[in-house]
């Protein structure tokens, strides 16, 4: 089983990356990942988020979000899916 990535670049340079505990098959359903703005480089990696050797911080990445990509890690499973919704919401 795959699971799937959660990548947030800024702009079209770099990544962050976050692999969900989602397994990607032709039924998932929702991949969630866990993103503060206010955390630091380290605080990031601590909660699972993996910095790209080009990547920019972490906070300067969430300043100029440019695309989210969600993809399985490898190939296998479906060809490709559809994308209904990306929801980014706060957490008391």
């Amino acid at each position: 089983a795959l699971p799937i990535s959660i990548e947030i670049f800024a702009g079209d340079t770099g990544a962050w990356q976050f692999l969900t505990k989602t397994e990607f098959s032709t039924d998932w359903q929702e991949a969630v990942a866990e993103l503060r703005y206010d955390w630091t480089d380290a605080e990031a990696a601590a909660a699972g988020w993996t910095r790209s050797a080009n990547a920019f911080g972490w906070l300067e990445t969430l300043r100029h979000v440019g695309k989210i990509v969600v993809v399985p890690v490898a190939g296998g499973g479906q060809g490709s899916f559809d994308l209904d919704d990306v929801r980014v919401q706060g957490v008391e």
